[in-house]
């Protein structure tokens, strides 16, 4: 509940202003989701908050009348990392710690042709510790999480809701292990109450 969700079909009201959609749930409590996007073939909104977990029904409806309806299976945690590109990169940040300063960075860069490519990251000690900011949906109710970078284990420092956007929420990690240094494209394995999201990656150089 509370997360951002993605609907697909065909000849679905196109434009956020268009497609009205409500979320019944277990006990029967229909809900209106805010919605972010939608085009004739997919629809993202969030799930209401205080959607009851189990199956739920979820109603796409236009602004003519017409309306079509499909089950889910609504849970408090079912977390989901975003990615910026096809290759599952990250939707992270960069965090330097280096002499009691911190910095931004990204973790993507654009080739000539302008498509999102893997930024270098460097995990030398000289260049101050790293740290990683990981945005997805679907664990601002978790009791607990855990993160791995390529099979290590990285301390969880804070997860919770974003606060920005609605439905976004956010993983701090790190600092991450020095021994990564050259090991190119790496997975991040992140585990919200037992659940394992779909597995992203970054690129350390």
């Amino acid at each position: 509940m509370g997360s951002i969700a993605t609907l697909w079909g065909t000849d679905l009201p196109a434009g956020a202003a268009g497609a009205n959609v409500t979320v019944a749930d277990a006990n029967g409590t229909s809900r209106p989701a805010q919605v972010f996007y939608a085009s004739p073939a997919q629809i993202n909104f969030r799930i209401p908050q205080g959607t009851a977990p189990g199956q739920a029904t979820v109603t796409v409806a236009s602004p003519a009348g017409t309306s079509a309806s499909a089950t889910a299976q609504i849970a408090s945690v079912s977390p989901g990392i975003f990615q910026l590109n096809s290759t599952a990169l990250a939707a992270a940040e960069v965090v330097r710690v280096q002499a009691g300063q911190q910095s931004i960075e990204p973790v993507y860069q654009l080739d000539a042709s302008n498509n999102v490519t893997p930024l270098p990251i460097s995990v030398d000690p000289r260049n101050g510790a790293v740290y990683l900011s990981v945005f997805g949906t679907g664990f601002e109710y978790a009791q607990s999480v855990a993160v791995t970078v390529d099979a290590q284990p990285v301390p969880v420092l804070w997860f919770g809701a974003q606060g920005s956007y609605a439905g976004l929420d956010q993983v701090n990690v790190g600092p991450l292990p020095a021994s990564l240094a050259g090991w190119g494209r790496v997975n991040i394995i992140i585990t919200a109450d037992g659940q394992t999201a779909n597995p992203v990656e970054i690129y350390i150089q």
